[in-house]
């Protein structure tokens, strides 16, 4: 099914595009990283929500195509290319999920208000608890300094593993770390790329100070220069 973005409705100091037609996706076995207030951090296991994360993709592609095509949408003097963000960072698989008080939640079966589902997410130890979210689309948030899709969670079912051994798959179990692994090796290597950027760019800078004749040139470049090295 082909989606489309409403023109953006005027809110108090951002605006808004709903999608035509409502879309409401499932994610599967997600791993709370952190919660702040209602917005939850997750990482999301990539095999078991492939179909998922490549509509939340393509939503992703289709409202930054949409703006491109669409520039009156933007803040005056709004670049973009630099404010826009993707939902879903795909080097992590990660995605931050919105909860508020119309989110259906239960807790092994039981029906739990969202302070009381917060507060299980917050303290327990989530490793133990199999995760399952429907999610829906709350909007293109176009702000000041940010543009990015926002998830609304709709219905939060939390079910604490059984200890039963006899109910346990290794197999699974194996699989699940060995994406985690491969998660955290490429999370590893994007730092790393960054620092050997950043120590590229240093040595070039480096280059152009000894070079330099201009003295007040010469101490602007060395203070960038400065800059570089307090980043590592």
């Amino acid at each position: 099914m082909k989606h489309l973005l409403k023109f953006p409705q005027q809110k108090s100091n951002h605006s808004v595009s709903y999608l035509e037609s409502p879309l409401k996706l499932e994610l599967n076995d997600i791993k709370v990283k952190n919660v702040l207030n209602h917005l939850i951090e997750c990482h999301i296991p990539i095999k078991v929500n492939e179909s998922t994360i490549n509509k939340i993709k393509e939503i992703d592609e289709l409202s930054f195509e949409t703006l491109m095509n669409n520039p009156d949408w933007l803040n005056k003097d709004q670049d973009l290319e630099s404010n826009y963000y993707n939902s879903y960072s795909d080097d992590i698989s990660h995605i931050y999920l919105f909860i508020n008080n119309k989110t259906n939640c239960s807790f092994n079966g039981d029906e739990k208000d969202i302070n009381e589902m917060l507060t299980i997410l917050k303290n327990n130890k989530l490793n133990d608890y199999n995760i399952t979210v429907d999610i829906s689309f709350f909007g293109l948030f176009i702000q000041p300094n940010k543009i990015a899709n926002k998830w609304l969670i709709k219905n939060l079912n939390v079910e604490e593993f059984n200890d039963n051994k006899t109910d346990w798959n290794k197999e699974e179990i194996e699989e699940d770390w060995e994406e985690e692994v491969q998660n955290y090796e490429n999370e590893i290597n994007e730092k790393i790329k960054t620092y050997l950027k950043n120590v590229n760019d240093a040595k070039l800078l480096f280059e152009e100070i000894k070079n330099e004749q201009n003295i007040a040139i010469w101490e602007k470049k060395i203070l960038r220069l400065k800059k570089y090295i307090l980043k590592l």
